[in-house]
């Protein structure tokens, strides 16, 4: 059996229609985004796809910061990002 290396995984995972991978800093970052650039170069992953899951991430983001700042949220800055918590009255 031969093992896929993680990046590989990632892309494989984008092609299934993975909108949003949660990685560690320390996991490789610009290997994690070369693999995807490889993926759509070659026609593993179509860029449409890409785009559409980037919007999507950005909608859901974009949502998220309205929540944090009507009240509903509330973000701390901790070592390497956020931590939100929901405001409970």
């Amino acid at each position: 059996m031969v093992e896929q290396s993680n990046h590989t995984k990632e892309a494989n995972h984008a092609k299934a229609g993975v909108h949003l991978l949660l990685v560690s800093s320390e996991s490789g970052l610009d290997e994690i985004a070369q693999a995807i650039v490889g993926a759509v170069e070659t026609g593993l992953l179509e860029l449409h796809q890409l785009l559409k899951a980037s919007e999507k991430v950005k909608g859901l983001t974009e949502k998220s910061r309205a929540q944090v700042d009507a009240g509903l949220y509330v973000s701390y800055s901790i070592p390497g990002g956020h931590l939100t918590r929901r405001v409970c009255i």
